[in-house]
C-alpha cells in the first residue's frame, strides 16, 4: 500500500512559522533593550551622556580658571595695598633726612636776611642816625646773616635732592617686589589659553621643528604637510584665546592699577606706574 504524504507530519517540507520582528529596533538584546539603543546586539554609545560629561568638564575647567585668575588678582592687589603709600614714604624719608628742620631754618634765615633793611630802618627811627650809618648797620648785619642763610639753603637743597634719590630707590624696590606677579600673570594667561585651545607646548615645538625642516629645504611628505597645516590652525586658536585672556584681564587689572596710580600721584614727584 502506498504511503500517503501528510503535509502536517514531522517530515513535511512546509515552512514552519517562526516568531520574528518586523523592525530592527524592536529586536531584543542581551541587555533587554530595544534596537533603538543597540544594533544587532551591540550597545550604542550614550551620546547624551558624553555631551553632558564634556559640558561638565568644560564648566569645571572654566571655574578653575576663574578661581586661578581671582586668586592672582587678590594676591596682587593685596601686595599693592601692603606697600607703603608714597605720601607716607615721603614724610618718613624726609624726617630721616631732617628735611623739615633744614627747610624751616633756611626759610627763616633767608627771610631775616631779606628783611634786614626794613628791620633796621624801623629800629633806628627816632634816633640820630644818618643814611650812611644806617647803610653800614644794614651791611654789617647782612654780611653776618648771608653765609648762614646760604649754608642753610645748601643743606636743605642737598636733603631735598637726597629725598628724591631715596624715593626713586624705594619705588624701584616696590616695583621689584611686584615683578613676580607680572611673570605669574603672563604664565597664567598662557596656561589658560593653552587649556582652552588645547595647543600644548609640545605641539608648538613640533610645529617649529616642521617649519625649520621646511625652511631648510627638505621636502615634507603628505603627512607632515597635513600636520603642519593642522598645527598652524591650532596655534591660531591658541593665539586668539590668549588675546581674549588679555582683554578679559584688562578690566580686572584696572582696579589694581588704579590703586597703584593713586599711590603714585600722592606726592609732587612724577612717579611712574608699575606697568602691569
Amino acid at each position: 500500500m502506498a504511503t500517503i504524504f501528510n503535509p502536517t507530519s514531522t517530515y513535511s517540507n512546509k515552512p514552519t512559522a517562526t516568531t520574528s520582528t518586523k523592525n530592527w529596533w524592536d529586536m531584543p538584546t542581551s541587555a533587554g533593550k530595544s534596537g533603538a539603543d543597540s544594533i544587532y546586539g551591540f550597545q550604542l554609545p550614550d551620546f547624551s551622556g558624553i555631551v553632558s560629561n564634556q559640558r561638565a568638564a568644560g564648566g569645571q575647567m572654566l571655574q578653575g580658571q576663574d578661581q586661578q585668575v581671582g586668586n592672582w588678582l587678590s594676591n596682587y592687589s593685596g601686595a599693592i595695598n601692603n606697600q607703603e603709600k608714597m605720601r607716607a614714604m615721603y614724610s618718613r624719608l624726609g624726617d630721616e633726612l631732617g628735611l623739615p628742620g633744614l627747610m624751616s631754618q633756611a626759610n627763616t634765615l633767608n627771610a631775616t636776611l631779606e628783611a634786614v633793611p626794613q628791620t633796621y630802618t624801623a629800629a633806628t627811627r627816632g634816633f640820630d642816625t644818618n643814611a650812611n650809618q644806617l647803610a653800614r648797620i644794614v651791611g654789617t648785619k647782612q654780611a653776618q646773616l648771608a653765609p648762614l642763610a646760604q649754608k642753610a639753603t645748601t643743606q636743605a637743597q642737598f636733603a631735598q635732592d637726597q629725598l628724591g634719590v631715596q624715593m626713586g630707590l624705594e619705588q624701584q624696590q616696590q616695583a621689584k617686589e611686584l615683578s613676580p606677579y607680572t611673570y605669574e600673570k603672563e604664565f597664567l594667561m598662557d596656561r589658560i589659553a593653552r587649556e582652552t585651545s588645547m595647543f600644548t607646548t609640545a605641539n608648538e615645538n613640533e610645529l617649529n621643528a616642521l617649519v625649520a625642516k621646511m625652511q631648510s629645504g627638505v621636502e615634507l611628505n603628505e603627512g607632515e604637510k597635513k600636520r603642519i597645516n593642522d598645527l598652524t590652525i591650532a596655534r591660531e586658536g591658541y593665539q586668539n584665546a590668549l588675546a581674549v585672556q588679555k582683554l578679559s584681564n584688562e578690566g580686572s587689572l584696572a582696579v589694581a592699577n588704579a590703586n597703584n596710580a593713586a599711590k603714585s600721584s600722592s606726592s609732587s614727584f612724577n612717579w611712574s606706574s608699575w606697568g602691569l
